[in-house]
């Protein structure tokens, strides 16, 4: 990948709510190269619709023109929603390539899966949520700062927003003359002891 909006990843993980045996499902859509949540959605059911929902949101957040939907790859896991003949359809007709993991290979989709597994990690993480609504505000809040703060160390301890919209590159070139120059300072004092 050379650039954001070429490959997504989306997959769904469960929230355990207050009410045992019924739960919420987080519906994330991640880009592979910036790590950056493009989308996500809180839902009662694990249903293809949610799915669409998650791909049009993308799509309109990240302002995506006809052609540059034509490029995408969309990857994700063999579930039924994502199976769905409506959903296949959905990015049959925008124009989507869909890239399926290999049939029990939970490994496969290792970019979404490391995102769930940091998110449930996190220490102001809630054990349940009440409702959908308690789900949202936690996690609206939670990917603002996944985007835009928590410092990514796969892609150079940068934030995925920095990634996404191209700042890195500006951000790793300083670092590295940075680092340059300190070791000219340290060579140099060494040198004098």
């Amino acid at each position: 990948l050379t650039g954001p909006n070429q490959r997504w990843c989306w997959d769904i993980s469960y929230l355990r709510t207050s009410v045992p045996g019924i739960f919420l499902y987080l519906y994330a859509l991640l880009d592979e190269y910036s790590r950056k949540v493009v989308a996500f959605r809180i839902s009662w059911n694990p249903v293809y619709a949610e799915g669409k929902e998650l791909v049009d949101e993308g799509i309109e957040k990240e302002g995506l023109t006809p052609e540059q939907v034509k490029i995408l790859e969309l990857f994700n896991d063999r579930g039924t929603q994502m199976k769905a003949k409506p959903f296949k359809k959905f990015l049959e007709d925008l124009g989507i390539s869909q890239k399926f993991a290999r049939p029990r290979t939970p490994n496969d989709n290792p970019f979404v899966e490391s995102l769930f597994s940091i998110t449930k990690g996190a220490m102001d993480y809630p054990d349940m949520f009440v409702d959908d609504v308690e789900a949202l505000i936690y996690f609206t809040a939670y990917f603002d700062f996944y985007n835009n703060v928590r410092l990514h160390g796969n892609i150079g301890y940068v934030t995925p927003a920095q990634r996404h919209c191209g700042e890195d590159k500006a951000i790793l070139a300083l670092r590295s003359e940075r680092l340059l120059e300190a070791r000219r300072m340290r060579l140099q004092r060494n040198r004098r002891v």
